[in-house]
């Protein structure tokens, strides 16, 4: 479907200013001097503009659908899709493309579009800040055919894409101090205890695992290698509980602290799954917790879409850090983390979660050596 097209403006450029300064020095010159030269390039410019007015009609005929489907990750330079619909008889030359949305700018240069061309055009665009764009700004233009009017058009065009939050790389060492996962690790045989030896699950083979826990029927019919999983070997649960409360006094430090506990956060459940540890998703609201993202989800995306599209809550004035309400949560197979941004007491959370505040010098300590370093150069760790 396409947009409702806002505009249409025409502009001289430079060579097209010289041509309309000429083309009027010319008429009056036709007008003073009989000489039939000065009318034959009056003619001839006046010709040249007209052709040129044509190229308006042309761009009209050329509509945009909608921005195709795409996953971006915040901060970084990926490829769009405009889908295009072209029907003029002849070619178009050097279209420029522009998108601008709150989280997406791209541009694209000197394209050629044919009348049976390519209905889907590449934009290098720049993803700005994290969230779902179901609508973009888009406007088009052309210089064609001579270079001395540009056409713009303008619409607003229906769009699906994603952009996501960066992910913060976990120290290895303390994640696993921090969950308290398996001491020998999960490819590894595990102590076994009372139902340890039950069947728990198949999962895809990984570099190190025992031929003979291959499950062969299974992994004729799914056509990749599948290995058993025995209960004792089944990874811990994990409930991550986002707290999205803001004191009313916040400024830009605890709003760069929320973005900082949301990419916290997509590092944290992605280090998990790429584990095969299940994770369950929450946000701390106003009203209580909410569940977002359940235990089943093995894939990345559906975590990474809750954290693009969640909003901080400015609670009452008179909040003060208080007891999280974590009472509904199972964590006797598994380990809670809470992320906060100062209104949880830490003193009153279970001894099966850990509390971690975003923003502080703790909450660093748990990045990869280069995510501190480059947050320490822009100023933004703590030293307290």
């Amino acid at each position: 479907m396409s947009g409702t097209v806002q505009r249409h403006r025409i502009q001289l450029t430079a060579w097209g200013k010289v041509a309309l300064t000429g083309w009027g020095s010319l008429a009056v010159a036709a007008v003073v001097f009989p000489h039939p030269g000065p009318r034959f390039a009056v003619a001839f410019l006046t010709a040249v503009l007209l052709m040129s007015l044509l190229a308006g009609r042309w761009l009209s005929l050329l509509q945009v659908r909608g921005v195709l489907g795409s996953d971006l990750t915040e901060g970084d330079v990926h490829s769009v899709e405009l889908h295009l619909r072209w029907t003029a008889p002849v070619p178009l030359l050097a279209v420029v493309f522009r998108l601008r949305s709150e989280g997406v700018v791209a541009d694209r240069q000197g394209r050629l579009l044919w009348r049976d061309g390519t209905p889907r055009v590449p934009l290098r665009a720049q993803a700005l800040h994290r969230g779902h764009i179901r609508q973009m700004a888009v406007s088009w233009e052309t210089s064609f055919p001579l270079g001395l009017l540009r056409h713009r058009r303008s619409a607003t065009v229906p769009s699906n894409v994603w952009i996501f939050p960066q992910t913060r790389s976990i120290r290895e060492s303390v994640l696993e101090e921090l969950l308290r996962l398996r001491p020998r690790g999960l490819d590894l045989p595990q102590p076994t205890g009372p139902g340890d030896g039950e069947f728990y699950a198949l999962r895809e083979f990984r570099q190190g695992d025992v031929e003979r826990r291959v499950h062969h029927r299974a992994s004729a019919r799914l056509g990749k290698k599948v290995v058993r999983e025995f209960r004792g070997e089944a990874p811990p649960r994990v409930e991550m509980v986002l707290d999205t409360r803001l004191a009313p006094q916040s400024g830009a430090f605890e709003q760069t602290d929320f973005e900082e506990a949301i990419r916290f956060c997509a590092g944290l459940i992605r280090s998990l799954v790429l584990r095969g540890i299940p994770v369950r998703l929450s946000m701390l609201r106003r009203a209580g917790p909410e569940i977002v993202v359940a235990h089943g989800c093995r894939h990345l995306g559906p975590y990474l879409a809750a954290l693009a599209t969640v909003e901080a809550v400015t609670v009452s004035a008179s909040s003060t850090p208080s007891a999280p309400p974590l009472a509904g949560f199972d964590v006797s197979e598994g380990r809670g983390v809470i992320v906060h941004l100062g209104l949880v007491d830490e003193d009153t959370v279970p001894s099966p979660w850990i509390a971690i505040p975003a923003g502080s010098r703790r909450y660093y300590q748990l990045l990869q050596p280069r995510y501190a370093r480059s947050l320490a150069g822009e100023g933004a760790v703590p030293n307290a």
